[in-house]
C-alpha cells in the first residue's frame, strides 16, 4: 500500500497536476466534507484515467474509458477488471478526493446531468498539445448515457467546437453504412472552457480494413467532392506553407528529405484533377465498431474532421496508426482498392504519391502543434519524427522500384 502511494505521488506529477490546472479544481489524499472519490489508473507514458471510488465500489463499473490495445494493455484491463468487482481490494486501493465546490468540473456535471446515480469515469487524455479531459457518464444499471469532451485551451476548445459543427453537418445527411454521435448538449462557458455533449456508441476493436471500412468512406466522400488539381488545391497549399514555416526548426536532412518529396509529388501530380473530399481525421480502429443490428459503422472522435481534404487520408491513417504501415499499399486488398476505384483513382503509383502526401500533412501538423506547445518539445517527439522521416523515405525509395 505504501509502494502503491509513493507510485502514485510520482505518476501524479504528469496527469493530476495536468488535470488539476484544465479544469482549475483542486485533489487533495485526505477526505473532506462534501469531496468525490477517485482511484487514479496512471501510466509512465503520461495517459491516466480516474474511476468513481463510490460507484466502483457498487458497480465495479467504469473501465470501458481504457481503451486496451496489445497483449499488454489487454492484461492490465482483465486485471484491473478483478480488482474493481472485488468489494475487499477496491477498499485498500490508493484514491485522490475532488471537492465538490466552485470548480468548472462539478458545475458541468450539475448543470449538463443534475442526475445524482451517475457512473462517473474520467481519462485524462493522450499526452501532447491537443491533450483534454473526456468524461464517460453511465447509469447505475451501467448503460453509458454520453461521453463529455472539455475544450480549456485554444487549441481544444478549437477541436472541441469543430467536432460539434461537423456532427450537425453530417446530422443532416441519410447515412446508409455510418453511425456517428449526436449531439446531446453544447456550451461555450465563456470563461476559458467548451462543453460537448455527445450521445454514446458501442465500440470495439477492428483492426482489420474491410467493406465496412470502405463503405462508410465512400459515403462520406460523396458527402461533398469536389475535382481539383493538385498542385492548386488548398489541401496542398496550406502543407507547403506549413512546411515553408518549419523547415528552420527540423535537422537538415529532414529538409533535404521533404523538399526531395514536395518535388516529386509536384512533378507527378501537378496537373492531375483529384476529387477532395471530407476526412474524418482520427479513422483509427479504436475509434471504430460495427453496429450488429444495423450493420452500419460506428465512429467517433471527429476533432480533427474537415472537408476538402486528400482523398485517401482516413485510410492512410488507418493503416498507419494499427501500425500496419504503409507498406500495405502494395498488398492486394480488395476493399482497398474498391475504395479508390469508387473515387476514380487508379493506379498503384498514384496511391503511393497520395499516401506521400498525406505522410506530409499530419508530420507537419503534428511538427507545428508541438512547435505551439506551451509544455515544450520533450526528447519523444524526435523519435517520433525520426521514424516518420524513416517510413517517408522508405516511400521515396520504393516508388523507383
Amino acid at each position: 500500500m505504501i509502494l502503491l502511494s509513493k507510485v502514485l505521488r510520482i505518476l501524479e506529477t504528469n496527469q493530476i497536476v495536468w488535470f488539476e490546472q484544465a479544469l482549475t479544481i483542486k485533489f487533495d489524499y485526505c477526505a473532506a466534507e462534501d469531496v468525490a472519490a477517485f482511484i487514479p489508473v496512471l501510466f509512465p507514458d503520461g495517459r491516466g484515467y480516474l474511476f468513481g471510488y463510490d460507484q466502483l465500489h457498487h458497480s465495479g463499473f467504469g473501465l470501458e474509458m481504457f481503451p486496451a490495445q496489445g497483449v499488454i494493455g489487454k492484461r492490465i484491463k482483465k486485471i484491473l477488471s478483478k480488482v474493481f468487482q472485488n468489494k475487499i481490494l477496491i477498499r485498500v486501493l490508493p484514491r485522490v478526493y475532488l471537492h465538490r465546490e466552485n470548480n468548472v468540473f462539478s458545475k458541468v456535471i450539475r448543470d449538463v446531468l443534475s442526475h445524482d446515480n451517475s457512473i462517473l469515469s474520467i481519462s485524462l487524455g493522450t499526452p501532447g498539445p491537443q491533450r483534454k479531459p473526456v468524461l464517460q457518464i453511465a447509469d447505475l444499471d451501467r448503460e453509458i448515457r454520453a461521453y463529455i469532451k472539455i475544450g480549456w485551451d485554444q487549441i481544444t476548445r478549437d477541436m472541441v467546437s469543430n467536432e460539434k459543427k461537423v456532427l450537425q453537418v453530417f446530422g443532416t445527411f441519410p447515412l446508409k453504412y455510418t453511425r456517428l454521435p449526436d449531439v446531446q448538449f453544447f456550451q461555450d462557458s465563456g470563461a476559458g472552457f467548451n462543453v460537448l455533449v455527445s450521445s454514446p456508441l458501442k465500440l470495439t476493436f477492428t483492426p482489420n480494413f474491410s467493406d465496412k471500412h470502405s463503405n462508410c468512406l465512400i459515403e462520406i466522400a460523396e458527402i461533398d467532392m469536389a475535382l481539383q488539381q493538385f498542385i492548386a488545391s488548398g489541401f496542398w497549399i496550406t502543407v507547403q506553407k506549413r512546411w515553408k514555416k518549419l523547415f528552420q526548426k527540423i535537422p537538415n536532412e529532414h529538409v533535404e528529405l521533404i523538399s526531395q518529396v514536395i518535388i516529386t509529388l509536384n512533378s507527378e501530380l501537378c496537373n492531375i484533377a483529384f476529387p477532395f473530399i471530407w476526412r474524418l481525421g482520427d479513422f483509427s480502429p479504436w475509434n471504430l465498431g460495427l453496429d450488429r443490428e444495423t450493420g452500419k459503422l460506428n465512429v467517433t472522435d471527429l476533432e480533427s474532421a474537415r472537408p476538402s481534404w486528400l482523398p485517401g487520408w482516413d485510410l492512410f491513417h488507418f493503416f498507419q496508426i494499427s501500425h500496419f504501415g504503409l507498406q500495405v499499399l502494395r498488398a492486394e486488398q480488395r476493399s482497398f482498392f474498391s475504395y479508390f476505384g469508387a473515387l476514380g483513382i487508379v493506379g498503384e503509383r498514384i496511391i503511393v504519391l497520395l499516401a506521400l502526401a498525406y505522410t506530409l500533412d499530419v508530420w507537419s501538423a503534428a511538427l507545428q502543434e508541438w512547435s505551439q506547445s506551451a509544455d515544450g518539445w520533450p526528447k519523444k517527439v524526435d523519435k517520433w519524427f525520426d521514424h516518420r522521416a524513416s517510413i517517408t523515405q522508405s516511400m521515396l525509395l520504393g516508388l523507383d522500384k
